[in-house]
């Protein structure tokens, strides 16, 4: 994994309001659990984190891992800083970062690209309201496992129909350009891979 430099905040496209058929009359939207943030805000108050003990830093980045995994890098720097009462500025995540390689090395812990896994990942689709993580720090796996867990009903939804269900279900009130398009990838591929199927009836998922 490569040194990251300073994280400021993302730029997200202009929400646009959801489109989309209503929904089938015989449907509720599946509950799922909200993603929980990780405890330890300002543990470390006080401490420098440039010259803490490593391991303390391994203890973090774990406890972060334990609590929210798989989350996006942006989101585990911020987190690991914060127990220092510190911003994610680049030489933070650079240091931040480098113990996350010794992580990975010792096998606590599994990188995806910009994602971070435990290394006994179990997915499931987490409601993003109130945390203000976008569209983007959500990983692939979650967007396909949401779209699933939609399709688990039996019923056939229109692709605007799906991208809507799977929008609220994730707890945004909007469906942006970034969001729509992480939703519409995650059926593609699912349909790739011969899980669903798409019919004049909507798309469904295969048994």
């Amino acid at each position: 994994m490569t040194p990251v430099p300073e994280v400021d905040p993302p730029e997200t496209d202009e929400a646009r309001p959801a489109e989309g058929d209503p929904q089938p009359q015989s449907y509720q939207t599946p509950a799922v659990r909200p993603y929980r943030l990780a405890d330890g805000e300002g543990r470390y108050r006080g401490q420098d984190i440039l010259v803490t003990h490593p391991d303390q830093i391994y203890r973090a980045i774990l406890a972060v891992v334990e609590a929210e995994a798989p989350l996006h890098l942006t989101d585990l720097l911020t987190r690991v800083a914060g127990m220092w009462g510190k911003k994610a500025g680049s030489r933070i995540a650079r240091r931040i970062t480098s113990c996350l390689e010794q992580s990975q090395s010792h096998g606590q812990v599994v990188c995806r690209g910009k994602f971070i896994w435990s290394p006994s990942p179990q997915i499931t689709a987490r409601s993003r309201a109130g945390t203000g993580i976008p569209a983007e720090r959500i990983c692939p796996e979650e967007y396909r496992e949401a779209v699933l867990t939609i399709l688990r009903s039996g019923q056939a939804f229109s692709r605007p129909q799906l991208t809507n269900e799977a929008r609220s279900l994730f707890g945004f009130n909007r469906t942006g350009s970034i969001l729509e398009d992480q939703i519409g990838e995650a059926i593609d591929t699912l349909l790739r891979e011969g899980v669903l199927g798409e019919s004049s009836a909507g798309v469904v998922l295969r048994t």
